[in-house]
């Protein structure tokens, strides 16, 4: 098949987005699918693949690395010439109706997956001159409009089709969440990550990865470790990513009586993260709006238990107490699972055992697989459609 991807976040911006394409693109051509990238363009970054495209944009003067207008029109004949399959849209920042246009002109299916809860990431990132509520209204209505609007969706996690289902949208959805490479993870031995990191060799480490925002809950997680740090000798948390708030929360580390108890990294490269993991006693995972959480699945590869947030899509993958734990959104249950796990260290190894297990049904050969079934699926569909009406 012939798959375009289009997305308003690829490389070099760390985030989800950029994982899963990356993986469903490698794993794809290793099947022998051809897989071209519509992207925006970032300056001073080229690209050496000659099938990525990268899209003048303007972008957002309030929120880094959103677009807000996309300066293409695309050449039909140099479309066909494509031979496309399938468009697949990607977003994180903003919408466009620029994939459709795509679908349309190439004459396929237009599917798409919902990488983030859009209406929840859009109260908590807003311009000046909106509300939280209004910025989430507007963005319900877009992120409703563009859904309908397509031909299939993918929902990573079974808590993110219910959320889309909620917002009255009625193009049918099926639910993939990205898969990954465990050979990917293999960690670092424990006593030089915390060489590395100047973390004393007997502490327990804790781990957050991901973006520093307001919709990831890091006040929560700082308000969740000083209770452990208070119950606990020997425990330290390590916090890998960048994003928005970040000098807020250096700052408010700055101020706590355990911030010699805290190391921020910022972002780190793909790989070297992948290494952490397994070096580490346990990942957390505390914000409730998490439509999957790739977190989640990348620490169980590397056999660390994890601790999600109910009802959030980090917890759909976690069976409580057999390989992870799930927990309330309560600052009380969050620090007394975390303590809990940390003085019993035979069982943080028993469910990293079977966290690692079950990460091996989501090796991203698998979820391939299914995700060109589901195209397979839709395409087939289309065509009857169209020859249903031919007749």
């Amino acid at each position: 098949m012939r798959i375009a991807f289009f997305t308003d976040s690829f490389s070099p911006i760390a985030n989800g987005v950029t994982v899963s394409i990356h993986t469903f693109r490698r794993e794809l051509e290793k099947q022998g699918h051809k897989v071209y990238i519509f992207a925006p363009k970032i300056e001073s970054w080229k690209d050496s693949d000659k099938y990525i495209a990268r899209v003048p944009v303007v972008y957002s003067p309030f929120i880094k690395n959103k677009p807000v207008f996309w300066k293409i029109n695309f050449n039909r004949e140099k479309i066909k010439k494509l031979g496309l399959d399938i468009v697949h849209s990607h977003f994180y920042y903003s919408y466009t109706n620029k994939p459709r246009q795509l679908a349309d002109i190439a004459g396929v299916p237009l599917v798409h997956t919902v990488h983030n809860l859009f209406p929840e990431f859009c109260y908590f990132n807003h311009s000046p001159f909106q509300s939280p509520e209004g910025a989430k209204r507007a963005c319900e209505t877009t992120f409703r409009n563009y859904l309908n609007n397509t031909d299939l969706i993918i929902a990573p996690s079974a808590s993110a089709k219910k959320y889309i289902e909620k917002k009255m949208v009625k193009t049918d959805i099926e639910v993939l969440a990205t898969g990954i490479y465990p050979g990917d993870f293999i960690s670092y031995p424990p006593h030089l990550m915390r060489m590395n990191f100047s973390v004393r060799p007997e502490n327990k480490v804790l781990l957050y990865v991901g973006s520093i925002s307001k919709e990831k809950n890091i006040e929560f997680l700082l308000k969740a470790f000083k209770k452990v740090w208070q119950a606990l000798e020997n425990v330290h948390l390590l916090i890998i990513g960048g994003g928005p708030i970040e000098q807020d929360i250096l700052e408010l580390i700055a101020r706590q009586p355990f911030s010699g108890s805290i190391t921020t990294t910022g972002y780190l490269p793909k790989n070297k993260v992948n290494k952490i993991y397994g070096a580490c006693d346990l990942t957390l995972v505390p914000s409730p709006l998490e439509s999957q959480s790739l977190v989640t699945l990348e620490s169980f590869a590397s056999g660390t238990p994890v601790i999600a947030i109910k009802g959030s899509g980090a917890a759909d993958f976690i069976d409580d107490r057999v390989d992870g734990v799930i927990s309330k959104l309560d600052l009380n249950d969050f620090s007394d699972k975390i303590i809990n796990l940390l003085r019993a260290p035979n069982k943080l190894v028993h469910l990293g055992r079977n966290a690692r297990i079950k990460a091996r049904r989501f090796n991203a050969k698998n979820q391939t697989g299914k995700l060109i079934e589901i195209y397979k699926s839709i395409t087939k569909n289309l065509e009857g459609e169209k020859h249903s009406w031919n007749c």
